[in-house]
């Protein structure tokens, strides 16, 4: 008997009751090959085998080119492999490959894709804005990025419009609900539908749609919707009231995408690659403390360390300049007061840090003490004359100075 191994089946899910990110053209197309696909049966080994069948990015020197193209789905299947679209699945596994290359400077995103399913859009889009930390990322709108293909673009460093006419935006979600029960009747069928809780099938395709049933599925669009646009805001450096501005669910043509802020301005795919040559150029990384903080603690803490030590010398360095400074001032003023028979005052007012004015009265005192008459007049001259030439900021300079030259801080 011949040896037979169990195939997984790979489908697509049904598009109707189920949040879409795509616009109005995207979602015809995206119906009919839904219908077409219900027919195919096809199977695979395993998971990884199957995609592997999927083409490997474009390498042009150390950029590598992925695709996002036709309509987008969270699984693989065999009608994208033959006709068309992208998956999250394929999207993921090739955006890892070429984070982790070390030959691989920057990812650009070559977009053509009306959009598609909600399922782990989101998630591949953080994927991108993460990898903005080791790669250069970059968004080619050629020609149309709408919708779930713009959340992923948004998440690049820049987004370029290739034409005059690119579509670009279509920011929002829609929901199409479908109601076969008059087809059905027709054909003589009835469906009896049990269910467990107030909102379980309360969209069904079974029946007319309900208010309770619209009113839910509104819920999950605004529910897409306020993700949607808080990441569009968060990859583009907005507010959440400037994402909002550009998020009505318009598509905008060519450089009105650029006046609007979705994108960043014009250029095609050979512009960007001329400088493919320079292999090792690279982008330089944008470290903020907040991202030392968050990342390498203990780097910071040793820059920190590093800049209090080379500032700590500065200030010393500078504060001993200035001490000295002041310090050779004020002798030489001490100096000037000296009197014969008195050196042993001047000698005794520079070893103790006495100021000018300090060593003028204690001139003065002695001379008093020693009842000269004369000299007491010129001392008196000498003490007014010290007082005059002291600034304002002498004593608090010197003061200073020796602070910062003993690494002393001032509290």
């Amino acid at each position: 008997m011949p040896e037979t191994t169990e195939k997984k089946k790979i489908t697509i899910p049904t598009i109707h009751n189920t949040p879409l990110l795509i616009s109005k053209s995207g979602f015809d197309d995206m119906l009919l090959k839904a219908r077409c696909e219900a027919e195919v049966k096809a199977f695979a080994d395993n998971d990884d085998e199957f995609l592997s069948l999927f083409p490997a990015p474009n390498v042009i020197g150390n950029t590598a080119v992925l695709g996002v193209s036709g309509t987008i789905s969270l699984r693989a299947s065999w009608w994208q492999l033959f006709f068309g679209g992208t998956s999250i699945d394929v999207l993921t596994k090739h955006l890892k490959v070429l984070v982790a290359d070390d030959s691989i400077r920057r990812i650009v995103l070559d977009v053509d894709s009306p959009g598609g399913y909600v399922d782990g859009v989101d998630v591949f889009a953080q994927a991108v804005f993460d990898a903005r930390e080791k790669k250069e990322i970059v968004a080619m709108v050629n020609p149309m990025c709408a919708s779930a293909a713009y959340w992923i673009a948004s998440a690049a460093h820049e987004i370029y419009i290739t034409s005059g006419t690119s579509i670009t935006g279509s920011i929002g979600v829609i929901i199409s609900h479908v109601d076969y029960s008059k087809m059905l009747e027709g054909d003589g069928v009835k469906v009896t539908e049990i269910t467990a809780g107030k909102y379980k099938n309360i969209a069904s395709s079974h029946k007319p749609l309900s208010k309770e049933g619209k009113e839910e599925l509104q819920a999950q669009a605004d529910y897409i919707y306020s993700l949607f646009v808080n990441d569009v805001a968060k990859h583009r450096n907005k507010t959440v009231d400037e994402a909002l501005a550009m998020a009505d669910g318009r598509i905008f043509l060519g450089r009105q995408a650029v006046d609007i802020g979705l994108a960043d301005g014009f250029k095609t795919m050979s512009d960007l690659l001329e400088d493919n040559d320079l292999p090792d150029k690279e982008k330089t990384p944008v470290v903020s403390l907040a991202y030392l903080k968050e990342n390498n603690p203990d780097l910071l803490a040793s820059i920190k360390e590093e800049a209090y030590k080379d500032g700590f010398e500065k200030g010393k360095a500078e504060g001993n300049e200035a001490g000295i400074k002041a310090e050779r001032e004020r002798v030489s003023k001490v100096s000037s007061l000296s009197r014969k028979g008195y050196e042993n005052i001047i000698t005794k007012a520079i070893t103790e840090g006495n100021t000018p004015e300090q060593a003028a009265m204690a001139l003065w005192k002695e001379s008093e003490n020693r009842g000269s008459t004369a000299n007491l007049e010129n001392m008196k001259a000498d003490s007014t004359q010290a007082k005059t030439e002291k600034t304002e900021d002498e004593q608090p300079s010197r003061l200073a100075g020796l602070r910062a030259g003993a690494g002393i801080r001032k509290e």
